[in-house]
């Protein structure tokens, strides 16, 4: 028989996007450039009344018997509330890592939902005089977004580089509602509760300031076109051709699942003069 040739496999072509022409980046890091607007500590649970503002490193630990969480915020008032962030990326030094096994566990950066003081922060209080709603910050919907905006794999080979999150949804929603900003929560988490140890260098790091994290953002000034977009929650469910949407009130309302496993949101934009058939 004649044997059939072997296709050659072809890599996929990526798509990456460009920001707008008339975007701006724009870099926060501590110390630097005259920036002074990052705190930081992290929170651990074996020793729960300790707190740790003044250290040079973050924490972080999977394990929930023994979780180390951090946090952090970068004040970012500069940037005016009518700009539209196209992209923030957070971007952490990594000074160590451990875990028994080449364990590879997930970075998690949630949006934080309460006021925290650096120098006061505990396993148990967010301040000197509130208790955080679960003790670690752990309290979904109330101490954080459950949403994270980003999962990032980090295993040993993480040591002594730096790691990219992103954190878009978090800048966007700080720059529009700036009495908000509240920071980040950064959980480590293994898929089989296994415990693993990192350690990424934290604001107070004296000895290479460059090691600091830092934020970047790209942002730009929005189309008139783009400020007339509205944006509100819908009901959906099945009709004949597809699916049919319907506006929810009050705008607020939570998003609702219309396929088995599936919760999303969708953006409509109405045009005048035009209405859906």
């Amino acid at each position: 028989p004649t044997a059939s040739p072997t296709p050659t496999p072809t890599s996929t072509p990526t798509w990456t996007p460009t920001p707008p022409t008339n975007s701006t980046t724009v870099r926060f890091q501590s110390g630097i450039a005259g920036y002074n607007g990052v705190t930081d500590t992290y929170l651990d649970r074996a020793a729960p009344e300790t707190n740790f503002g003044q250290e040079g490193v973050l924490k972080v630990k999977s394990h929930e018997g023994t979780r180390q969480n951090a946090l952090i915020r970068f004040d970012v008032s500069a940037i005016p509330p009518t700009q539209v962030v196209y992209r923030a990326t957070l971007h952490l030094f990594c000074s160590t890592y451990w875990s028994v096994g080449q364990h590879t566990a997930y970075l998690q950066p949630h949006r934080l939902l309460r006021a925290w003081q650096e120098r006061e922060a505990t396993w148990f209080q967010a301040d000197a005089t509130t208790a955080w709603a679960v003790p670690g910050g752990e309290g979904t919907g109330s101490d954080y977004d459950p949403t994270p905006d980003d999962r990032v794999a980090i295993s040993p080979d993480c040591q002594g580089s730096w790691l990219a999150v992103d954190v878009t949804d978090s800048v966007q929603h700080w720059v529009r509602r700036p009495a908000e900003n509240y920071g980040l929560l950064l959980r480590l988490v293994h898929p089989e509760g296994k415990s693993v140890i990192a350690t990424f260098i934290a604001r107070d790091y004296l000895p290479r300031p460059q090691l600091r994290p830092w934020l970047e953002v790209v942002h730009y000034t929005p189309s008139t076109r783009e400020r007339r977009v509205s944006t509100f929650r819908v009901d959906a469910s099945e009709g004949r051709g597809g699916l049919l949407f319907r506006r929810r009130q009050p705008q607020e309302a939570p998003p609702v699942t219309v396929l088995e496993g599936v919760e999303f949101s969708i953006i409509l934009e109405l045009k005048q003069g035009r209405s859906a058939p």
